[in-house]
């Protein structure tokens, strides 16, 4: 199974995406460089799809913080910003 990872930019950051995707399985964890990581289970492109909607309805018409996060995925990464 594929896991979407969120590397968040803080530990603010990170709840606010686990609260967005609370309901898709996904787990919160501090990894051993003190960063913050939200994975989410991806069983299809359905899923992904699913995870990836949920991910812009969080992001989208919020007041930019300063905070980008890394989104990775099948070994390539993406910046995952909010949009204004």
């Amino acid at each position: 199974m594929r896991t979407l990872t969120i590397e968040a930019a803080s530990l603010v950051s990170a709840r606010g995406f686990y609260d967005a995707l609370s309901g898709l399985g996904c787990e919160l964890e501090r990894d051993e460089s003190g960063n913050f990581q939200v994975r989410v289970p991806i069983d299809g492109d359905r899923r992904l799809a699913t995870v990836l909607d949920a991910l812009q309805r969080h992001t989208s018409g919020r007041s930019p913080e300063g905070e980008a996060s890394l989104l990775e995925l099948d070994g390539r990464s993406y910046l995952l910003d909010r949009i204004a």
